[in-house]
Formats: C-alpha cells, sequence, structure tokens
C-alpha cells in the first residue's frame, strides 16, 4: 500500500475569530491515507479556546523496590541481568529487575543491580502498569471516559450516522496513528523545574489570551521533552504531586523557550470529568487527549479501559455532544457523527470471529464496553495513540512496532476487517451527569 497516514491542520477565519474575542486554536484534520477536508473555524463561546485532548495517567513512583536499592541503568537497556549498572537514566524509586535490555518501571529505567541509588527522571506515562478496573488511568472510572456503554440505548437516526462514518472509511481508509499524530505524555515527578510557555500567537491575534497566561505559567516540562511528530506537536504532561494535567497543541521549545499556539490545564485530574471547561486544552472539542489516547501501557496489557479517542472526517457542524465543549465540524448533515458522540460496536459480535488483529482486537472489545469518543475531525476515521517518541528517548526504541507486531501485520492495515458499518451511535449527551 503506497498511501501513507498523515494528518493536516488546516484553520480558516480563526484570525477573525480571535480579532472578535474567541480564542480559537485547535487542531482538526487528521490521520489516515492522503485526504485534505475544506478549513473552517470552529464553533463555540467568545470565552472558548481551541482544545485538543488529554490522555490518562498513572504515577511515576510505581518501582518494583525502595527508593535506596533503586539502581542505575544503561542508557540504552543493554545491561544484561546480574551485570553492574551503567550510568544512565536511573529509575524512579525502583531497583530495576536487571533483566536484558532493561525494564521500564515507575517512570524511569533499570538495568542491572549494581550502579548509584534511584534518583528522580521524567519518564513517559507507559512506565505505569496499567489499571485494573474501569476507566482511563487519569480520570477514572468516574470520568466521561469510563462510563461501560454496553447496555445504552441507541440514538434514533444511528443507521443513518454509521453510514457516513462508515462511507468515510470506505473512501479513505482508516488507520492507526502510533508514529504521528498522536500524544507525547510525561509523568513528572515532585519537584520538576516549572517554566512559562508563551503563547505562539500562530494566527496573528496580537493579543495573549488570559485563560493561556494563566494555565500555562508555570508548566513542569521536562528537560529531554518532545512533543509528538507532524504539525499539531501535541503534548500532555501530568504532576501527580499535584495532580495537575497539562496539554498543548503545537507545542515548540525554542531557542527562547517552550512555546505553544494553543494549551490549558485541568487542576484535580484525578477527579475531573475529562474535558477543559475554561476555553483551554489541545483538541477542537476541549476533551482530554490523555483520558482518550491508547497508551503503550494498554497495549502492553492487551485492554483499554476507557472509551478510545477516534477522530473522523465527517463531523456535525454547530453542534456537539457531552463531554465534549466545542465542535470544529463543517458538515450541514443533520445525520453525521456530532464531536463528544458515543459510537459503540454492537455488543453482540464476537470478537474473536472477525479476524482482526490483535491490536484490532484490543479495540474492538474496548468499542464494545466503553465505546469510541469523537475527539477531532480529520481528514480519515483513525485511533490515536500515545506517543513511542519519549521511550524512544530514554530507550532509544519506539516500543509500538513491537507491540503492533509490525513484522507480520502491514502498519496500514492494523484495523483491517473491522466491523465500521456495526458500530451504532448512542443518543446526544449519554452520560451527562
Amino acid at each position: 500500500m503506497t498511501s501513507t497516514i498523515r494528518r493536516r491542520a488546516r484553520w480558516a477565519a480563526v484570525a477573525a475569530l480571535l480579532a472578535a474575542g474567541v480564542t480559537a486554536c485547535g487542531s482538526i484534520g487528521y490521520t489516515t491515507y492522503s485526504s485534505s477536508h475544506p478549513a473552517t473555524p470552529i464553533r463555540g463561546s467568545a470565552t472558548d479556546g481551541a482544545t485538543s485532548g488529554e490522555r490518562s495517567i498513572g504515577t511515576a513512583t510505581s518501582g518494583n523496590g525502595t527508593a535506596s536499592s533503586g539502581s542505575t541503568g544503561s542508557a540504552t537497556g543493554t545491561t544484561p541481568s546480574g551485570g553492574p549498572g551503567g550510568a544512565g537514566q536511573p529509575g524512579v524509586a525502583g531497583s530495576g529487575s536487571g533483566s536484558a535490555g532493561g525494564t521500564l518501571n515507575g517512570g524511569g529505567i533499570a538495568a542491572g543491580r549494581g550502579g548509584g541509588a534511584a534518583a528522580p527522571v521524567a519518564a513517559p506515562w507507559s512506565a505505569a502498569p496499567a489499571p485494573g478496573g474501569s476507566g482511563s488511568f487519569l480520570f477514572g472510572s468516574d470520568s466521561a471516559f469510563g462510563l461501560s456503554v454496553a447496555r445504552a440505548p441507541v440514538a434514533a437516526n444511528s443507521a443513518a450516522t454509521v453510514a457516513i462514518l462508515a462511507d468515510d472509511v470506505t473512501r479513505q481508509g482508516a488507520g492507526v496513528n502510533w508514529q504521528r499524530w498522536n500524544v507525547a505524555f510525561y509523568s513528572v515527578p515532585a519537584g520538576t523545574t516549572r517554566v512559562s510557555v508563551r503563547f505562539a500567537d500562530c494566527f496573528a491575534s496580537g493579543t495573549v489570551p488570559p485563560v493561556f497566561t494563566a494555565a500555562m505559567s508555570a508548566v513542569p516540562i521536562p528537560a529531554d521533552a518532545q512533543p509528538a511528530l507532524a504539525d499539531d506537536r501535541h503534548m500532555a504532561i501530568y504532576d501527580a504531586a499535584t495532580d495537575q494535567l497539562w496539554e498543548m497543541w503545537r507545542a515548540e521549545n525554542t531557542p527562547s523557550g517552550w512555546q505553544a499556539c494553543w494549551g490549558g490545564r485541568i487542576d484535580n485530574a484525578s477527579q475531573a470529568a475529562g474535558y477543559f471547561s475554561d476555553g483551554g486544552g489541545a483538541t477542537a472539542s476541549k476533551l482530554s487527549m490523555a483520558g482518550t489516547m491508547i497508551t503503550l501501557a494498554e497495549a502492553r496489557a492487551g485492554r483499554i479501559n476507557h472509551a478510545v479517542y477516534l477522530v473522523v472526517p465527517t463531523v456535525r457542524a454547530d453542534s456537539w455532544s457531552y463531554p465534549a465543549q466545542r465542535t470544529d465540524g463543517n458538515s450541514t448533515n443533520a445525520d453525521a457523527v456530532m464531536e463528544g458522540q458515543r459510537l459503540r460496536l454492537d455488543p453482540s459480535l464476537d470478537v474473536a470471529k472477525l479476524g482482526l488483529t490483535p491490536f484490532g482486537a484490543m479495540v474492538a472489545r474496548a468499542a464494545q464496553q466503553y465505546g469510541f469518543i469523537v475527539v477531532d475531525k480529520a481528514g480519515a476515521v483513525g485511533v490515536v495513540t500515545e506517543s513511542g517518541l519519549p521511550t524512544k528517548v530514554l530507550t532509544g526504541t519506539d516500543p509500538w512496532p513491537g507491540l503492533l507486531q509490525l513484522g507480520t501485520y502491514d502498519q496500514y492495515r492494523l484495523l483491517a476487517g473491522f466491523p465500521w458499518n456495526r458500530l451504532q451511535a448512542l443518543p446526544p449527551d449519554y452520560g451527562r451527569p
């Protein structure tokens, strides 16, 4: 297959919206086989900013030993079992099992049994263990994302809504954003140095929105942090010590410091509903990326316990569904899916008999229990993952090719055979408290 998964963020008339007092600066477009769509402004109130999503989180302190017995490991994770730890990245409050290649423990790398004591180090969220219960790692089972939809009613226009989405898949394909257009996530230890993130003013509004300044004036960004690849450059950071989550759109570390086109902060994140209520964020819907993306830990465990981050090309304009707070949709078709709306895979289907890839089967099971949730508009239908880039910076290897078994499965056909026409649209605002 010569097509490539690609996402584009195209905003038209945003400068005019900003000039009119609408702090709009989010992302649309998205994954998949090269396609484009008309640029349209996002719709929201005069105080809304464009959001772009958030992912779920664990803590950076879940090592498999104690801080006093923690051991440093090789920067490349190649120290063999029983050998002395090298001078690489230290584990976080973890001793490390010393297995060949090292193991990711609670936010750090530990390999071997010698070396020095464990020390704090920023690490990707994927170092956290998979959860046992329902709900996304960060927001928990009480959030909008942890709600089971297995027995939910179906919208009256479900068949028409699903037909539109299935037609998008037929025309443009469906993909997995594991390399690009995903979310670089960092769970940082207490005391990480905080920096002020400058408003990039990507649309030359000439003003700095107060909501951006309030949210982004003190962000604990790791020294080696890198945003996700591609134009959106999404990045999410969670500080467990303060229970705060930051998400950024078009984040960039410039010679003069970090900047972003838009962003936001959620306080008391572990008890939050999973969306930005003040106009901030990194997705057009204001939904958290960190609460809906498919994480590395979930891929390792083979289980997703929350609604899955979905992007689609055809999104209804001027309407959205809880938990979304706005939309960048541009379709006038009343049956088009809304941002924030849940799409459930028919629970009567036997996933084991669908002939899906292991990753596709994992997604299908989650779609039956928790559903997809439409977070953003894109060039094609796709699911969004946690970026493997932060792990690659620490270990030298992106874990996704191994987890996706790309030696066996075509990276462009990871969702091959997925029964998109058997989705069921839930009623608008389903799950609203």
